[in-house]
């Protein structure tokens, strides 16, 4: 019974560690990050980006953009929402000539590695379709 016991213990021991993640912080995401279509996100660290060659199809989802390649700039920030299984970066477009008004309220989903995608290194994403399906990743150049 102690052997179980032990065995047990150790087992909920691995389970809670392998769930308990790294915080990102801003160092770890300023620098440039490329998807393999050659969209590029350039974070610096005093909260503003420069994005080049980013498809509108993948990024903004939005009929008129489709088929249009963006490069633009804006402010960027981590957010964390209680519920979700990422971390997040928020993303405005503050003053856009290509998108009408600016665009406001775009996240990028951080994930890492491990079972919980909760550890370094990380990776940025939008789901292309639904959340789930189909992912456009940056990864650090």
């Amino acid at each position: 019974m102690k052997n179980i016991l032990q065995i047990l213990s150790i087992a909920f021991i691995c389970v809670f560690q392998g769930c308990s993640g790294s915080e990102v912080t801003n160092e770890e995401i300023i620098g440039v990050w490329i998807a393999k279509d050659g969209g590029e996100l350039r974070f610096n660290n005093d909260g503003t980006f420069a994005a080049r060659n980013l498809p509108g199809s993948k990024v903004f989802k939005i009929e008129k953009y489709k088929g249009k390649i963006f490069s633009e700039s804006g402010t960027w920030k981590i957010v964390s929402s209680p519920g979700k299984q990422w971390t997040e970066i928020a993303i405005d477009f503050n003053d856009s000539e290509s998108l009408e008004g600016g665009f406001s309220g775009l996240k990028l989903n951080i994930a890492g590695t491990g079972i919980f995608e909760n550890k370094p290194p990380w990776s940025l994403f939008l789901w292309i379709s639904e959340a789930g399906g189909e992912r456009y990743t940056f990864r650090r150049e």
